[in-house]
Protein backbone atom coordinates (compact mmCIF):
# COMPACT_ATOMS: atom_id res chain seq x y z
CA UNK A 1 0.00 0.00 0.00
CA UNK A 2 1.08 3.46 -0.89
CA UNK A 3 0.82 5.82 1.64
CA UNK A 4 1.33 9.84 0.86
CA UNK A 5 3.58 12.04 3.13
CA UNK A 6 4.17 16.09 3.14
CA UNK A 7 7.63 16.93 4.32
CA UNK A 8 11.32 16.60 3.76
CA UNK A 9 11.88 12.41 2.79
CA UNK A 10 15.00 13.18 4.61
CA UNK A 11 13.79 13.81 8.14
CA UNK A 12 11.41 10.53 8.57
CA UNK A 13 12.17 7.39 9.68
CA UNK A 14 11.39 5.28 6.76
CA UNK A 15 13.45 2.27 6.20
CA UNK A 16 13.28 2.91 2.29
CA UNK A 17 13.47 5.80 0.16
CA UNK A 18 13.03 5.10 -3.63
CA UNK A 19 13.82 8.28 -5.63
CA UNK A 20 13.63 8.31 -9.52
CA UNK A 21 16.67 8.93 -11.59
CA UNK A 22 17.43 9.18 -14.98
CA UNK A 23 20.25 6.66 -16.64
CA UNK A 24 23.27 9.28 -16.46
CA UNK A 25 24.81 8.58 -13.29
CA UNK A 26 24.53 12.60 -12.48
CA UNK A 27 22.44 13.13 -9.49
CA UNK A 28 22.92 16.86 -10.61
CA UNK A 29 19.87 17.91 -9.70
CA UNK A 30 16.29 17.41 -8.41
CA UNK A 31 15.74 14.70 -5.34
CA UNK A 32 18.64 13.11 -6.79
CA UNK A 33 21.07 16.01 -5.84
CA UNK A 34 19.83 15.98 -2.24
CA UNK A 35 20.25 12.07 -1.78
CA UNK A 36 23.80 12.30 -3.35
CA UNK A 37 24.27 15.03 -0.35
CA UNK A 38 22.51 13.18 2.55
CA UNK A 39 23.99 9.65 1.25
CA UNK A 40 26.46 9.78 -1.45
CA UNK A 41 26.71 5.66 -1.13
CA UNK A 42 23.73 5.81 -3.04
CA UNK A 43 25.03 7.94 -5.86
CA UNK A 44 28.76 6.01 -5.64
CA UNK A 45 25.95 2.61 -6.61
CA UNK A 46 24.80 4.61 -9.33
CA UNK A 47 28.26 5.48 -11.27
CA UNK A 48 29.34 2.04 -11.15
CA UNK A 49 26.26 1.37 -13.86
CA UNK A 50 27.08 2.20 -17.38
CA UNK A 51 26.40 5.92 -18.03
CA UNK A 52 23.55 6.37 -20.79
CA UNK A 53 22.80 2.82 -20.80
CA UNK A 54 18.70 2.60 -22.22
CA UNK A 55 18.27 -1.16 -20.31
CA UNK A 56 18.64 0.64 -17.18
CA UNK A 57 15.13 2.00 -17.43
CA UNK A 58 12.50 0.11 -15.24
CA UNK A 59 15.57 -1.14 -13.22
CA UNK A 60 16.92 -0.04 -10.29
CA UNK A 61 20.25 -0.11 -7.89
CA UNK A 62 20.21 -0.38 -4.01
CA UNK A 63 22.65 0.56 -1.13
CA UNK A 64 21.73 0.10 2.64
CA UNK A 65 23.40 2.94 4.97
CA UNK A 66 23.06 4.34 8.58
CA UNK A 67 20.41 7.02 8.53
CA UNK A 68 21.82 10.56 8.44
CA UNK A 69 19.95 11.78 11.38
CA UNK A 70 18.96 8.62 13.63
CA UNK A 71 20.24 5.39 14.48
CA UNK A 72 18.89 2.89 12.01
CA UNK A 73 19.52 2.06 8.31
CA UNK A 74 17.83 2.77 5.46
CA UNK A 75 18.04 1.33 1.57
CA UNK A 76 17.97 4.09 -0.33
CA UNK A 77 16.77 2.90 -4.27
CA UNK A 78 17.52 4.27 -6.96
CA UNK A 79 14.82 3.92 -9.59
CA UNK A 80 15.94 4.19 -12.86
CA UNK A 81 12.55 5.78 -14.32
CA UNK A 82 13.63 8.02 -16.88
CA UNK A 83 16.51 7.71 -19.90
CA UNK A 84 17.76 11.60 -20.20
CA UNK A 85 18.28 14.19 -17.86
CA UNK A 86 16.60 17.71 -17.44
CA UNK A 87 13.03 18.56 -16.76
CA UNK A 88 12.34 19.24 -20.27
CA UNK A 89 12.65 15.66 -21.14
CA UNK A 90 10.15 12.66 -20.39
CA UNK A 91 10.13 12.93 -16.92
CA UNK A 92 8.81 9.58 -15.98
CA UNK A 93 9.18 6.43 -18.66
CA UNK A 94 5.74 4.26 -17.18
CA UNK A 95 6.14 1.72 -19.84
CA UNK A 96 9.12 1.04 -18.69
CA UNK A 97 8.27 1.19 -15.12
CA UNK A 98 5.22 -1.22 -15.82
CA UNK A 99 7.91 -3.94 -18.11
CA UNK A 100 9.97 -3.84 -14.91
CA UNK A 101 7.00 -4.70 -12.46
CA UNK A 102 5.57 -7.03 -14.43
CA UNK A 103 9.00 -9.36 -14.67
CA UNK A 104 9.01 -9.21 -10.57
CA UNK A 105 5.73 -10.84 -10.89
Amino acid sequence: MIRYEHGDIFQGEEDVIVHGCNCFCTFGAGIALQVAKHYPAAYLEDKKTVVGDRSKLGTFTAVTVPHHLILKDVTIVNAYTQYDMGAHKKPFDYEAFKNYVSSLM
